[in-house]
């Protein structure tokens, strides 16, 4: 059983924390491809090291239960989920279900080229003012995501939930009203919180 994984935390410069995640290598101090920012790296705080994935997910969950979340009211930190969300090594059934479901997503030059030319003058100018405005309300909407491992996460805004799942914001009305069906078959149910519900 591996025992290199680690929780850390990102700290303001006031010496609080803003992020508590959990990882193994150099995971506290990537900058790219991340929700929030990474600090300095006088700023990360490693909280506990030699970790099994299992106990890093129950530190990660147990600190974030501590230090609250600022997207639901609760506390300071960042962090958009409980924690104990995550595969770091997925196994080949796992490696190969999420194959399955980007299949086809990968696009050639030529393909990219052409849905580029077909966007063009598809801009703002071509929305009606209501259709805009609905944009607008539908991104202002709190987000509740059931992951499949059955936590439940709530997201300001649609664009933070895009943002968290990786996916465009005009997809995420789609999964709200059940359009797209491989959200559900990966085991994610999504739903709009009424207003001052959060």
């Amino acid at each position: 059983m591996k025992t290199d994984f680690y929780t850390y935390a990102y700290l303001r410069k006031d010496g609080t924390p803003y992020y508590v995640g959990k990882g193994r290598g150099d995971r506290a101090f990537e900058k790219w491809g991340r929700r929030v920012k990474a600090p300095p790296k006088e700023r990360i705080l490693f909280l506990k090291k030699n970790l099994t994935e299992k106990e890093a997910f129950k530190h990660e969950i147990y600190m974030i239960a501590v230090f609250g979340r600022k997207d639901n009211g609760t506390g300071i930190l960042w962090n958009f989920t409980d924690g104990g969300e995550g595969v770091s090594n997925p196994s080949a059934e796992t490696r190969e279900k999420i194959i399955k479901a980007n299949k086809g997503k990968i696009m050639s030059p030529e393909s990219r080229r052409k849905m580029s030319e077909a966007k063009l003058g598809k801009g703002r100018d071509n929305y009606s003012t209501n259709s805009i405005e609905a944009m607008k309300k539908a991104n202002r909407k709190s987000v509740e995501i059931t992951f499949p491992s059955r936590r439940v996460g709530v997201f300001s805004t649609a664009a933070l939930t895009a943002l968290y799942l990786g996916v465009s914001g005009a997809m995420i009305g789609k999964y709200v009203r059940g359009e797209i069906n491989r959200f559900n078959e990966q085991g994610y149910s999504a739903r709009y919180l009424p207003k001052g519900a959060r």
